[in-house]
């Protein structure tokens, strides 16, 4: 979303491309990205690795240190070199994938996450976990028909 694409940094101060200040002065979300099929190639399922890569992954609650000014708030989200170590763990290249970025600031670069990505890998685990009670539900009750028989 918008408030997520602010960045900030000494020198230039907010970078907002996307009006996320405004966004928020208004109570307002918008979305960040291209959906369109038509601007898109190479489209397929998202290979079950992913699923197993979810599972691994462990929000954290933290709060930011003194480089992006903190204001003591606790905050919620995935810590960066955790997730490129999951996907190493699987033999992934991080770089490879849009999860992980980075933001040079200053002569240093940082990581960042993409959470849309983090959503639509929570979207397919739930897609699959339903699919999976679904299918208990038919063999459990196939198996209450048979044992009333």
């Amino acid at each position: 979303c918008t408030k997520n694409a602010i960045a900030y940094n000494d020198k230039e101060g907010y970078v907002d491309y996307f009006n996320g200040l405004e966004d928020i002065k208004c109570s307002v979300i918008h979305c960040v990205g291209d959906a369109d099929k038509r601007l898109k190639e190479d489209i397929a399922d998202v290979p079950e690795v992913f699923s197993a890569i979810w599972y691994e992954l462990q929000p954290k609650m933290f709060r930011w240190n003194d480089i992006v000014k903190g204001d003591n708030t606790l905050h919620f989200g995935l810590i960066a070199q955790d997730v490129i170590e999951v996907f190493s763990n699987y033999g992934l290249d991080w770089r490879n994938y849009g999860f992980v970025s980075t933001i040079p600031v200053d002569g240093v670069e940082y990581f960042a996450i993409t959470y849309e990505y983090y959503n639509i890998l929570t979207a397919k685990v739930l897609k699959n976990t339903i699919e999976e009670l679904s299918d208990l539900k038919k063999e459990l009750a196939s198996i209450k028909a048979a044992l009333a028989s």
